[in-house]
C-alpha cells in the first residue's frame, strides 16, 4: 500500500499540465544586443538564447532566457533584464542587459556576509566567477568541523545548459556512522523550456564506511517544472563494487501556493533490503525532508506533507506550520509536528527560525538557517 501511494504521488505531479502554450507576439527579431558586458565574451549569453535573428518573438522566451542566465550563476544578480523593442513594420529588436560581477563576488555585502557565516560554521566556500570570460566558474569548497571536507568544482556552459566536473576529498561523522574517502561528480543540466530543467550526472565514490570498504557508481537524473506550481522528481541508480546489491533512489516533491499558505507533498523510496546507510533519507531538524520537532533519523522510504502559513508583515514574517507523516523504518505509526517560526527578507535572500513541537513523540527543536524550507531554487 505505502508503494502505491508512492507511486500516485510521482504520477500525479507528472500529469499536471506542464505546456502552456504562450501567444506569439508576430514580431520578427530583426537584432539582438547583449548589453553590460564588461570580461564575458558575448558568445557565452548568445549560446544561451532560445531564439535567433529571424525567429518570431515569444513572451515565453523572456522567461526561459532569463532563468538560463540566472543558472550560469556568474552574473550580478541586477540588472538582469530582457528587452523588446518594437521597431515598425513588425519587427523588434531585443536587448539582453546583464552585468559581469568581480571575480570574487557578485555583491560585495554578500561576499563579507556568507564568508562570516562560513567561519561560524567552520566552513569556506569561495566562488571565482568567470575569471576567464568564457563562462566557466571555479568553487572551492571546505571544512573542518564533524563533516571535514575538501573539493574543488568546475562549471562550464554547454551549449544552451551549463555543465559542471569536481571531486573531494571527505571525512564525515553523523552519529549514524563514519565515512572517509574521494568523491568524483559530472554533471550536465540545463532549462529546456521555459518551465521544465533536465539534469543528468554521473557520481562516483571510493572510500570507507564504519570502516568497510565502499566503492560506488551513481549514474542519476532530475526533473524539475516550476511555473502553476513547483515539483521535481530524482532518480539514481547505485552500482556498488565492493560487494552490496544494486539499489535504487526515488524522490519527488510538490510545492503549490495559495497566497500566504503554501502547502508541499514529498516522497521518498530506496529499494533493497540493505542500501548503504549513507544513501539513505535524512529527516527531521530543518531541511528538505522536514519533521521539524524531532531529532535527524535515517528512513529508507518516507511520504510527508507540510502546510504553511505566512502572515504578510513586511520585512519579518511570521509562520506557522504543521508537519506530518510516515517513514519506515521507524515512523510507520505516523509522526505529526506542531510549530511556529520567523522568517527575515534581507537583500541576499531570507533568514528563518522554527521551533517544532512533536506531540507523539514529546520532543522539541530549534531549527535555524537560510531560504525557506519548502523553496527549491529558480
Amino acid at each position: 500500500m505505502k508503494y502505491f501511494i508512492l507511486t500516485i504521488l510521482f504520477f500525479s505531479l507528472l500529469c499536471f499540465p506542464v505546456l502552456g502554450a504562450e501567444a506569439s507576439e508576430e514580431l520578427k527579431i530583426e537584432e539582438i544586443l547583449v548589453l553590460g558586458l564588461t570580461r564575458t565574451e558575448e558568445k557565452v549569453v548568445l549560446s544561451q538564447l532560445p531564439f535567433s535573428e529571424g525567429d518570431y518573438w515569444k513572451e515565453e522566451y523572456r522567461r526561459w532566457t532569463l532563468r538560463r542566465l540566472q543558472l550560469l550563476d556568474f552574473f550580478a544578480y541586477d540588472p538582469l533584464k530582457v528587452i523588446v523593442e518594437p521597431l515598425g513594420n513588425e519587427n523588434c529588436r531585443v536587448i539582453v542587459r546583464v552585468a559581469d560581477p568581480e571575480v570574487l563576488y557578485k555583491e560585495p555585502i554578500e561576499f563579507v556576509f556568507t564568508k562570516g557565516i562560513d567561519l561560524l560554521f567552520r566552513q569556506f566556500n569561495l566562488s571565482l566567477f568567470n575569471p576567464g570570460g568564457m563562462g566557466s566558474n571555479l568553487y572551492f569548497q571546505g571544512g573542518w568541523g564533524n563533516y571535514q571536507h575538501l573539493g574543488i568544482t568546475i562549471s562550464s556552459p554547454i551549449g544552451a545548459g551549463k555543465g559542471s566536473a569536481g571531486g573531494k576529498i571527505y571525512s564525515n561523522s553523523t552519529g549514524f556512522y563514519d565515512e572517509r574517502g574521494l568523491e568524483f561528480k559530472g554533471e550536465y543540466r540545463g532549462w529546456f523550456y521555459p518551465s521544465i530543467r533536465l539534469t543528468g550526472g554521473i557520481d562516483y565514490r571510493t572510500g570507507e564506511i564504519n570502516e568497510e570498504k565502499q566503492i560506488i557508481f551513481l549514474p542519476r537524473g532530475e526533473l524539475y517544472y516550476n511555473n502553476e506550481f513547483r515539483g521535481e522528481i530524482k532518480a539514481s541508480l547505485g552500482v556498488p563494487f565492493s560487494g552490496e546489491d544494486l539499489f535504487f533512489r526515488l524522490q519527488g516533491q510538490v510545492v503549490r501556493e495559495f497566497g500566504p499558505l503554501v502547502g508541499v507533498a514529498r516522497g521518498g523510496f530506496i529499494s533493497g533490503d540493505s542500501p548503504p546507510i549513507n544513501y539513505q533519507y535524512r529527516l527531521g531538524g530543518y531541511g528538505t525532508i522536514p519533521l521539524r520537532g524531532q531529532p535527524v533519523e535515517l528512513a529508507r522510504n518516507y511520504l510527508l506533507g507540510t502546510v504553511e502559513y505566512h502572515f504578510q508583515a513586511g520585512q519579518f514574517i511570521p509562520i506557522i506550520f504543521v508537519d506530518g507523516g510516515w517513514y519506515s523504518p521507524g515512523g510507520t505509526e505516523g509522526l505529526i509536528t506542531l510549530g511556529a517560526g520567523m522568517a527575515m527578507e534581507i537583500p541576499l535572500g531570507v533568514i528563518r527560525a522554527d521551533l517544532g513541537w512533536d506531540p507523539v513523540r514529546g520532543t522539541t527543536n530549534f531549527n535555524f538557517g537560510f531560504g525557506h524550507s519548502y523553496r527549491p531554487p529558480f
